[in-house]
């Protein structure tokens, strides 16, 4: 009896610490700041489109949605009501399913379970991707389970319901993830059919449905764009694989591979259940850990984490779920598999792992009190990071509203001009003849910004002109430049647009991979589409990892070589080749004396796969156009 009463309080007791490290790490509680860069640009940038009233995947085009602040973290007064409800919803979806899977566990895994959260957990994408296949083991347990809940059809049916709610917030608060609860859900719904579960397969479709529109309204976006912003995430992810790809450590892979082979067939291997039960369970590590696969090793930097956790989440799971000899095997791999991948990006250390333990609880809780306390803590330091950020960009304010190229939103906003972006608002997402085409149409609509700031700075060695690259000959003709300081150019639109004629036609014709392509000569400068296509293989790689990548090489008239990265999409949609143009100050130029620009004439350039060369069709088709540029401009009046 006394043994009794000690592993019930023991179970209460860690049931408590897991509810409250769920809450510590899914809810922003002490939130980040704005900051400067290429990520805290567009992570400020999504909240300020929430607080401006902009419709997401119409004027606003990113992997994220209106909830992005609850991934983020990151503050700001208007969103900040959004992302606590939000955070703490998915939250209590989050405790709820984890209940269901650790309640019949002993105490001290339990616990293990906590301190790995709270400890090991450092990617936001692995603990939202860990969600739909939690999802699943509940789905799989209520079959299987001969608990009172679960015997109670009306009380699994509402389980089922509130836990299938969250996949509607989930794309809201980043678009990708809307692939796997698409996958779990469909799984679920026919495990629930076979298994003569109406109600609960009902509720599995039903749910998801009704909560992303609630989700979506609630967020002040109108019923009517709720079709088009998954429209553009389609959009959007179709061309990730090829324009953001990176790689790194060919050792991070592998022992993902091996990980995830051994949880595979140790599931395939328990053999004790219905077939249907088996192959649902399969289905799901497999989709979740694909996902994994995808966001860790696509662009394999530090996303690399992703995999690392969710390998350990999902051997986690596995052992929560399974009563199987393989359970130790399993975890100790993929602990293993975890720390190394980890050790590549993340210093690791018993006294580190402690900090991240303490970081989890302190922060969280110095939130609390700040919020509870309505001191105006956040809303102070969110305006003082903007004064910093103001401080160090100096920007002036403009008259009317302004955009900015080719990022730096942080800059922009902390200014406090009228920010009025591009859909993809950082030109390095602009990687798809559509996604490009939704830029371009909006320079030319009535709502194109008043002002734009213009830097060049292409990302990952890519060729420095094929960044919104389209845009270029759009920008030269409606704006006028008025200052170049700081290596920014501030453009003006001009109040008619300059007598210039659209880009001429000077030349076509089809080559294949190292073929030196002569460019047409001439003093205008040339613009050039490149039509190069993936093959069926091509096209079955990019959608399981990604494909290989493409580099150009232009031959310069002064004797000159150049190689820089290619990407397909934004190839299609047309760049400026020559004179090549390589940074803001030789953009400049081509207003005032082109005579500078002499010794950047292209003469000739090559395409060629860096690797996998059979991925791509081995012909391509060239498009040159002549560019006309306006009168020229005394540009030395610019320079402060």
């Amino acid at each position: 009896m006394h043994r009794d009463l000690i592993r019930v309080f023991l179970k209460v007791v860690v049931q408590l610490l897991l509810f409250v490290t769920v809450f510590c790490i899914v809810v922003p509680f002490f939130p980040t700041m704005p900051g400067e860069g290429l990520d805290p640009s567009w992570k400020i940038g999504m909240n300020q489109a929430n607080e401006q009233g902009f419709v997401f995947g119409r004027d606003i085009i990113f992997t994220f949605g209106p909830y992005a602040s609850i991934y983020t973290k990151a503050y700001h007064p208007a969103t900040d009501h959004l992302m606590m409800a939000g955070g703490i919803y998915l939250a209590i979806c989050y405790w709820i399913a984890l209940f269901y899977l650790t309640n019949k566990s002993r105490p001290q895994f339990v616990f293990v379970f906590v301190v790995a959260l709270a400890g090991l957990m450092y990617s936001r994408d692995a603990l939202l991707f860990s969600y739909p296949l939690l999802v699943s083991l509940f789905c799989f347990n209520s079959i299987t389970s001969k608990d009172n809940i679960f015997i109670d059809n009306n009380a699994v049916i509402v389980l089922t319901l509130i836990l299938f709610s969250a996949f509607g917030l989930l794309p809201l608060i980043k678009g990708s993830i809307l692939i796997l609860c698409l996958f779990i859900d469909l799984l679920a719904f026919l495990l629930f059919v076979i298994n003569h579960r109406w109600g609960q397969a009902i509720a599995a479709v039903v749910s998801p449905v009704l909560f992303s529109v609630f989700f979506w309204v609630v967020s002040g976006q109108s019923i009517i764009n709720f079709p088009s912003y998954f429209a553009s995430m389609a959009e959007i992810i179709s061309g990730y694989s090829e324009a953001m790809a990176l790689n790194g450590f060919f050792d991070d892979i592998f022992f993902f591979f091996v990980a995830t082979f051994v949880i595979l067939v140790a599931i395939y291997r328990e053999n004790r259940m219905p077939i249907n039960l088996r192959i649902f369970i399969w289905s799901a590590f497999f989709i979740y850990l694909f996902m994994a696969f995808k966001g860790g090793f696509v662009r394999h930097d530090g996303h690399a984490l992703i995999a690392g956790a969710s390998i350990l989440i999902a051997a986690l799971f596995f052992s929560f779920t399974f009563h199987s000899r393989w359970r130790q095997v399993v975890l100790l791999l993929s602990l293993f598999v975890y720390t190394s991948i980890n050790s590549h990006y993340v210093k690791t250390s018993i006294a580190s792992f402690y900090g991240k333990i303490t970081t989890t609880y302190f922060s969280a809780w110095d939130g609390i009190i700040s919020r509870w306390n309505k001191n105006k803590r956040f809303d102070n330091d969110f305006k003082n990071a903007l004064c910093r950020i103001n401080d160090k960009a100096k920007f002036p304010l403009l008259e009317g509203s302004t955009d900015i190229y080719s990022y730096n939103q942080s800059y922009l906003i902390a200014s406090k001009n009228k920010w009025n972006p591009r859909p993809v608002f950082q030109s390095y997402s602009a990687y798809t003849v559509g996604l490009v085409k939704k830029n371009q149409n909006h320079l030319l609509s009535k709502s194109a910004p008043d002002n734009i700031i213009f830097q060049v700075a292409p990302i990952d060695g890519r060729l420095p002109s094929i960044e919104d690259g389209a845009s270029w000959p759009l920008i030269i003709k409606y704006y006028q430049p008025t200052l170049f300081v700081g290596d920014y150019l501030y453009l003006r639109k001009k109040k008619s647009a300059s007598k210039v004629s659209e880009p001429l036609l000077t030349g076509k014709g089809s080559f294949i991979f190292g073929d030196r392509v002569p460019v047409p000569s001439g003093s205008n400068p040339i613009f050039v589409e490149l039509s190069i296509n993936r093959n069926l293989y091509g096209k079955l790689i990019n959608i399981l990892y990604k494909p290989g990548q493409l580099k150009i090489t232009v031959y310069l008239e002064n004797g000159a070589t150049k190689t820089y990265r290619m990407i397909s999409g934004m190839a299609k949609s047309g760049f400026l080749l020559s004179p090549l143009i390589e940074n803001t100050g030789e953009f400049v130029l081509l207003y005032g004396d082109r005579d500078y620009l002499m010794n950047k004439k292209v003469k000739s350039f090559s395409i060629m796969p860096v690797s996998n060369k059979e991925q791509w069709e081995q012909t391509y088709d060239v498009r040159f156009m002549k560019v006309q540029l306006p009168p020229r401009l005394d540009i030395s009046k610019l320079y402060n």
